[in-house]
């Protein structure tokens, strides 16, 4: 298998580039299988009208790629949709209250926000790979009463989609990597496999492209990365550790830096040459702020909120 990171400017780039690979890779057979995986339905969209209806060509996401690969090793399950897993979030937060069993949170137990901000918690959680069992073993619960009920809520959760045989997404994804792990042959052959619009991937998702990518003829990642500044820059912080785990799943894996070939606003590019840059060498230094977040749709609300 040969693999390799394309280091790209921008998106538009990158789809450009995948186009003309992918025609590349097509040369002598019309219907080489070609398969890209990215983050959402809209970048889907966008990379299918750029390939019209070629055949041959399937697109994923993460969770379709789980669900093909659970359907391919013959493994049935059912999935819960995310109005069926809120419902069953509360419904755990109910049964704990009228037992008495929450203490910091009996307040706001039932309000819908604090729901979804469960659903929120559970979901990192399982995207970490983080089991009830080594959230137990390594969380303060016993001093923290606020841990403590989130153990509580983490184990009945999960005991009752196993009581069940259900899934929600992100179990859909570990079942999907045991079952690659387990297979060596499972859809073993020939192929082009794109990831395409990902800045970072999670413990669940690396275990996913490990085994998954190894079984295809060629792998590649396109990775934002911007050329102009030094690998040490500060705006490669997390791509950095990107690349460095893709290079620790695949060894011999060699990065390519692509040139922009879009036209960028000026604006736009003057904006970008002053982000994250260190602060001693801009003029406004004090309006630069850094924060810590637990997860990118976090991170994206404070940004629109600043």
């Amino acid at each position: 298998m040969l693999a390799k990171i394309l280091l790209v400017p921008n998106t538009v780039t990158a789809i450009k580039h995948a186009v003309t690979q992918i025609s590349e890779a097509r040369k002598d057979n019309a219907l080489y299988p070609v398969q890209i995986l990215m983050p959402t339905a809209d970048s889907l969209h966008i990379v299918r009208k750029r390939l019209e209806n070629t055949m041959g060509i399937y697109l994923y996401q993460f969770y379709a790629l789980g669900q093909h690969v659970l359907d391919a090793a013959g493994i049935s399950v059912q999935w819960l949709d995310e109005t069926a897993t809120r419902r069953l979030v509360h419904h755990i937060l109910q049964d704990l209250h009228n037992q008495g069993k929450l203490t910091s949170f009996d307040a706001v137990w039932d309000k819908p926000g604090f729901t979804q901000a469960m659903l929120n918690w559970l979901r990192e959680m399982k995207a970490q790979g983080i089991s009830p069992e080594e959230f137990e073993a390594n969380a303060p619960h016993a001093e923290n009463p606020r841990d403590a009920q989130l153990l509580l809520l983490y184990q009945q959760y999960q005991a009752f989609l196993q009581e069940n045989a259900l899934s929600d997404s992100d179990g859909l994804l570990w079942l999907a990597a045991e079952a690659l792990e387990n297979d060596p042959l499972l859809l073993q052959g020939e192929g082009l496999i794109i990831a395409l619009g990902f800045d970072q991937f999670t413990p669940i998702q690396t275990r996913i492209l490990r085994a998954y990518g190894e079984r295809f003829d060629h792998f590649a990642v396109y990775l934002p990365w911007d050329n102009s500044r030094t690998e040490e820059s500060l705006v490669h912080t997390r791509l950095r550790e990107v690349r460095a785990d893709l290079a620790n799943i695949f060894p011999e894996i060699k990065s390519v830096a692509l040139a922009d070939s879009s036209e960028t606003n000026p604006n736009l590019r003057q904006l970008q040459g002053l982000l994250f840059e260190d602060q001693e060498n801009m003029d406004c230094a004090v309006a630069i702020k850094a924060y810590a977040t637990p997860s990118r749709e976090t991170e994206v609300r404070i940004a629109l909120r600043e």
